[in-house]
């Protein structure tokens, strides 16, 4: 791994660091695992080139966004991704946020191919299913717990 983030800092590509990680692990999930902490390594080391001028420009026209403005570039990425879905600020800012390139271009390109992606998403599904095959389903459960708390609220002698 460090091989791999020490590539990206002296300026190689994202294919050449996987092409580095897939020598060392051959499973997709510590394979993806590995390329996550190499793309977060490189991103609080080495940003994209225009990251500073723009979080500069988003900081004075947005001081208000401190938590944004704050965090490490890492943070500041999760924030992005988080933002899409579950905006907190007027619309102006949260464009003006996700328009701040964070992640330098040979980090961005650190990732799994689709079938490694595939592999990966499959695995999950079948330690998920694994994991889960022993739980127990309960036909209406939600009528059995209330006559459950009735019984007990009967036998304390509380009003029901």
């Amino acid at each position: 791994m460090d091989r791999a983030v020490a590539h990206l800092l002296a300026g190689g590509t994202g294919s050449e660091a996987m092409d580095i990680l897939r020598q060392v692990y051959t499973s997709k999930l510590a394979l993806r695992s590995k390329s996550s902490l190499v793309r977060k390594w490189v991103t609080l080391q080495l940003q994209h080139p225009a990251y500073s001028e723009a979080l500069g420009r988003f900081a004075r026209e947005f001081p208000e966004c401190t938590t944004f403005i704050d965090a490490n570039p890492w943070r500041q990425l999760q924030m992005q991704r988080r933002h899409l879905t579950h905006p907190l600020w007027s619309a102006e800012a949260e464009r003006a946020m996700q328009a701040i390139p964070i992640m330098d271009h040979g980090a961005t390109q650190c990732e799994l191919n689709s079938q490694e992606r595939a592999e990966c998403a499959h695995a999950t599904r079948t330690a998920l299913l694994a994991q889960n095959a022993s739980i127990l389903s309960v036909p209406d459960g939600d009528a059995l717990l209330d006559m459950c708390a009735k019984i007990l609220l009967y036998a304390t002698g509380r009003p029901m």
